[in-house]
């Protein structure tokens, strides 16, 4: 046994302190000024990771958690934190972050917060499940910190009362018809909810599902019950199993961010675009407004239409490189890449020339050596960070970098 004063929280959402040695320890479910009695789970030379025995002290952010399945659903790191600490908290992870690029020419502006929607905002959800044997029903529900189990949930306060309700319906008609293991995805939008079931199910109890009030659509391998998308902000039209952000709110506030960074360029309202990783259009429809024209490239095929966009299924890489061989003129760059980045990307946007790069991540960590990629040729000039997932170490981030050679 040891005791430990947690000092900050880190990036992955563990309590991070120093034992008597000065050797970092991580700790999971600690906040920020706990003193702690600790057991060590783990020990290398530079680090350890600890499991909390006893708060001997806590901390001044310190709260009940609002979830009786807080420290066993692996969903969120950070119920026992209040919601200021949060913010704090995520300020500073992106400002150590960004340390390397602080200067006179950055504009660092405060975190966008979405209080006091710090509960219920979860629009989108995949629950796994498991039929234990011997068993009358599967377990529905999210797997367990670090692990593969399955921890079963009758309700969960992130979620939207919409998927709330949908979630109540497949614990109480779905689960009795599923066999072995598998995930549902469902999410929610301005029609109800849609569903999209990945595993082992009676296609019966699925198409009963559509018949509950919350929920639309259902899939089932190539086969579906009622609607396949359903419609979010900017009028596109999501299936449940294609990305799309977690929180309207956010999402909403994502979209005004970016579309302001698009309309500050000089020469706005006449604008040539170069989009990568444009998924269904969501920031698309949002900055279109600015562009003449725009080459919006995602993997995933997307079916919607705007006057001036050409939407292409393909490699964000290939198409780069193409469109930097034929040397077309493009006044921005936007990207959207999932959380490891687009690092082979980089040397490639640099030959776009364009004058600002817009680049939105949900790690700051994997934004940042992307970044640093592009150090010589542009500067980073502005950042905004916006708080899409409360209650998780998780936080999006809109960079605008320009031109060091621009007009």
């Amino acid at each position: 046994m040891t005791t430990l004063t947690i000092d900050e929280l880190a990036a992955g959402g563990d309590g991070l302190g120093r034992d008597e040695q000065g050797r970092v320890t991580f700790v999971a479910g600690a906040a920020v000024g706990d003193r702690l009695k600790l057991e060590i789970t783990s020990a290398k030379r530079s680090f350890a990771r600890g499991r909390i025995i006893e708060v001997i002290e806590a901390g001044p952010g310190r709260r009940e958690a609002p979830c009786e399945y807080a420290g066993r659903c692996g969903g969120c790191q950070w119920l026992h934190v209040d919601y200021p600490s949060q913010i704090e908290a995520k300020t500073a992870i992106l400002g150590s972050q960004l340390r390397k690029f602080v200067g006179e020419d950055l504009v660092i502006h405060p975190m966008i917060d979405v209080a006091p929607q710090e509960l219920g905002w979860r629009r989108r959800a995949r629950f796994a499940w498991v039929r234990p044997r011997r068993s009358d029903r599967a377990l529905v529900g999210f797997f367990e910190a670090g692990s593969k189990r399955v921890t079963p949930i009758d309700g969960c306060v992130q979620m939207e009362p919409m998927l709330r309700r949908a979630h109540e319906a497949i614990v109480e008609q779905l689960a009795p018809r599923l066999t072995g293991k598998g995930s549902i995805v469902a999410l929610a939008g301005k029609e109800g909810v849609t569903v999209a079931i990945e595993g082992p199910c009676e296609p019966a109890a699925a198409q009963a599902l559509v018949e509950h009030e919350a929920i639309v659509g259902v899939r089932l391998g190539k086969r579906t019950f009622g609607l396949g998308a359903v419609t979010l902000e900017g009028g596109l039209r999501v299936a449940p199993d294609q990305f799309a952000q977690a929180s309207s709110t956010g999402n909403e506030k994502l979209r005004q961010v970016v579309a302001a960074m698009v309309a500050n360029h000089p020469k706005a309202g006449s604008l040539r675009i170069a989009e990568f990783f444009s998924g269904a259009g969501n920031l698309t429809e949002a900055f279109v407004e600015h562009a003449e024209a725009v080459v919006a490239v995602d993997t995933v095929e997307t079916t919607m239409g705007l006057d001036g966009v050409r939407f292409i299924q393909g490699s964000a890489i290939d198409m780069a490189r193409s469109l930097a061989r034929k040397e077309e003129p493009f006044d921005v760059v936007v990207l959207d890449p999932p959380r490891v980045g687009a690092r082979e990307l980089m040397p490639w946007l640099a030959k776009l020339k364009a004058s600002e790069i817009i680049y939105v991540s949900c790690d700051p960590a994997t934004l940042v050596r992307d970044m640093t990629a592009l150090a010589q040729k542009y500067a980073l000039v502005e950042v905004q960070a916006i708080d899409m997932m409360p209650q998780t170490a998780h936080f999006e981030v809109v960079a605008r970098l320009r031109r060091r050679d621009a007009a």
